[in-house]
């Protein structure tokens, strides 16, 4: 199988089999929860849920490396006040790249820093904590 297919004069790279199934997964799942658009209903969340578990799946590595660097930001976090102050804000979740991503072609409106969802998903998700603090 090419590693790449050229559409005029762009190159895409061709998914490997594994994602494509995996995404035709997810968006079986999609459809068959009624195609959920927001996080607002225990439906939404059941679409996460599947979302979550094709990406710890997928990318074993990646959601590692991502709790190795939960732990070592947590390790020498500021108090949100000094946060604030020096940092100029205060996070207290994270999403590596891929996952928002993957959240974003389904929940395309969603805001993924929404107080409210902020708490939904980590009480659902606590590795996506990235703070000692209380939200």
């Amino acid at each position: 199988m090419p590693a790449a297919i050229q559409v005029n004069k762009e190159f895409f790279d061709i998914a490997p089999d594994e994602h494509r199934i995996a995404a035709s997964f997810i968006h079986k799942v999609y459809e068959k929860l009624g195609k959920p658009d927001t996080l607002n209903s225990e439906t939404s969340w059941k679409l996460v849920d599947a979302i979550m578990k094709v990406w710890v799946g997928l990318c074993p590595d990646e959601f590692e490396d991502f709790r190795q660097s939960v732990l070592d930001a947590q390790s020498i976090e500021r108090n949100p006040c000094e946060a604030n102050k020096v940092d100029g804000g205060y996070f207290p979740i994270s999403y590596p790249m891929r996952l928002h991503a993957f959240l974003k072609v389904y929940f395309k409106n969603q805001d993924l820093v929404d107080r409210k969802i902020i708490k939904k998903f980590i009480s659902r998700y606590p590795a996506f904590k990235v703070t000692r603090f209380k939200i």
